[in-house]
């Protein structure tokens, strides 16, 4: 079974919008299904117990079921930080500095030594910003 690693950020509710209102007059369980909008960026994949570390090459069924990963799912991902790259590279599709961080900060929760696994993240960082210092520093102190 193949599983896809996502960040998600910007969600919201669209239940305000006219044309939500007006599926919703319909049938109330279609809020749950259709009015929420959020941005996701494909980090690494799952399949035949590897994990991979960066986008996979055939994109996920629309309306394919997601969950949150639990914390051993966290850890298992996070445990190389080879995706920190990827989310970096999406920057310009709106992928923020803040984004980046709130994964460090979800990711160090789910390890034992939380500050070590920060501070091995900020290395892979600091080599993939080298020369932005002013985003290296913002991103490492909002994650923690």
């Amino acid at each position: 079974m193949r599983h896809i690693y996502f960040l998600l950020s910007v969600v919201s509710n669209l239940s305000h919008h006219r044309d939500c209102k007006q599926a919703l007059r319909s049938s109330s369980q279609l809020e749950r299904l259709l009015c929420a909008r959020f941005r996701a960026i494909a980090v690494g994949l799952q399949e035949g117990g590897s994990v991979w570390h960066y986008p996979p090459l055939i994109a996920p069924r629309l309306y394919s079921f997601a969950r949150e990963c639990d914390a051993a799912e966290i850890r298992e991902f996070s445990s190389s930080h080879e995706h920190l790259q990827t989310l970096l590279d999406a920057s310009p599709n709106g992928v923020t500095d803040s984004v980046v961080a709130a994964s460090l900060r979800q990711a160090s929760a789910a390890h034992s030594d939380a500050q070590e696994y920060l501070l091995g993240a900020g290395k892979e960082l600091a080599v993939a910003l080298r020369g932005q210092l002013p985003r290296l520093s913002r991103t490492l102190t909002s994650a923690g």
